[in-house]
């Protein structure tokens, strides 16, 4: 299971929500969630803002997972984890040295959590360990093409 966060300071509109994912061979799955907070006690009630499952291609692509009107100023965590037991999906990870963030926009680093500390009724509330890298091209998030502004939290 993986993870990305971020903190922005402003509110936007109409946000699209990517990740560049794979699975070699064939089609897959993979979940996703959008939460507020990870760990020990948190819960989807509390802390989660959309989640679902996306579809997997066989080469690496940017999927979008979903659409939101609105994502108001806070701290946000991008959660990916695969439906099934023995199933995996990838990203694309190439370190980037030139990646462009939002004025207002940090990022807080890639976590993760494996093996039997996955917390398999909620995800997010798993332990996570990670470390803050330069950010990662896993994920995007940014306004829709059709807004005046947009939000690249990664590029």
């Amino acid at each position: 299971m993986f993870a990305v966060g971020w903190t922005q300071t402003s509110d936007y509109v109409g946000v699209d929500v990517s990740a560049n994912l794979f699975t070699p061979g064939s089609p897959g799955t993979v979940n996703y969630e959008l939460v507020t907070a990870l760990g020990s006690g948190t819960s989807f009630a509390a802390d989660g803002i959309v989640r679902g499952t996306a579809t997997t291609p066989t080469n690496p692509t940017d999927v979008i997972l979903f659409q939101l009107s609105s994502l108001k100023a806070g701290t946000y965590y991008l959660v990916l984890d695969s439906p099934v037991g023995n199933t995996s999906w990838q990203h694309n990870f190439p370190m980037q040295t030139n990646n462009t963030m939002d004025n207002g926009v940090s990022f807080l680093g890639d976590l993760w959590s494996t093996g039997t500390a996955i917390n398999n009724t909620y995800t997010p509330a798993s332990p996570f360990a990670g470390n803050v890298f330069p950010p990662s091209s896993l994920y995007r998030v940014q306004r829709h093409p059709r807004s005046r502004r947009p939000l690249r939290v990664l590029d």
